[in-house]
């Protein structure tokens, strides 16, 4: 019919070059192409003198370039791991708190802790920083947590203090009730604060890291009696709000 369109009139037009042709066409274009990226390259490398700095490697040497002036003198880590009869303790007394609430009608400020939760741990040792601040057992110290290869977290504290060794880790081991606790004297400032800063990436993508990073905090002389607190977690999209700490430490989990 006369008013059907041909094939071949539709579209672009074909370039009237033979295989050979075109395969040398084709060869020139790579090598122009080819020269044009490493004029760029090159100039690039000009312009960029400064070297390529791993992100989480600055912050963690600017972190301890900081902190190394402090003169931290105690290293404690502290584990959440409890075993059956402290579960089975903690448990009882979770019921017999409970009981008294629901006898009084009154409301404690008592709340459930997660054993494995970072914010369960965080809210843990502010209790357990506010203990040893009512007996001035430290001038200044430093949290960092970490995650073991158990994919549990665990809390490194370093202590500025004045107190004598066997008495501070006596009474630290002793109010360090929930799972287990180990107090070291710091020869070395620096090492120590490179290995509790190793697992600092705030370039990673990984919410885990990420609430490392975010979490970290000092306690000095300007930190309010007890101490507020406040845990970022990235993985919670839900508004959150911060729970209110009782300045009467009563470690209970749920």
């Amino acid at each position: 019919m006369g008013t059907q369109l041909s094939i071949r009139s539709v579209g672009r037009p074909r370039l009237s070059l033979t295989t050979d042709e075109y395969i040398i066409r084709r060869r020139t274009q790579n090598k122009i192409n080819k020269r044009n990226q490493r004029l760029r390259e090159k100039l690039l490398n000009e312009t960029n003198t400064e070297p390529m700095v791993d992100f989480n490697t600055k912050y963690r040497n600017d972190l301890i370039k900081g902190l190394s002036s402090m003169n931290f003198n105690y290293h404690l880590t502290g584990t959440f791991n409890l075993n059956k009869k402290e579960r089975d303790y903690i448990k009882e007394l979770n019921k017999d708190i409970q009981g008294e609430i629901q006898r009084h009608e009154y409301e404690f400020n008592y709340q459930n802790t997660h054993i494995n939760n970072l914010s369960g741990l965080k809210r843990y040792t502010n209790n357990y920083l506010n203990f040893l601040n009512k007996g001035k057992l430290f001038k200044n110290c430093i949290v960092f947590f970490e995650l073991g290869e158990n994919k549990k977290y665990h809390t490194h504290i370093l202590f500025q203090t004045p107190v004598r060794y066997q008495e501070f880790k006596r009474i630290s081991k002793n109010g360090w009730l929930l799972g287990h606790s180990t107090t070291t004297s710091i020869y070395n400032e620096e090492e120590v604060l490179e290995y509790v800063t190793k697992e600092l990436e705030p370039s990673s993508n990984q919410r885990s890291k990420l609430n490392l990073v975010d979490n970290w905090f000092i306690w000095n002389t300007m930190t309010p009696t007890p101490a507020p607190y406040t845990c970022v977690d990235r993985s919670i999209r839900s508004p959150w709000r911060p729970p209110v700490v009782s300045p009467e430490w009563v470690p209970t989990c749920k």
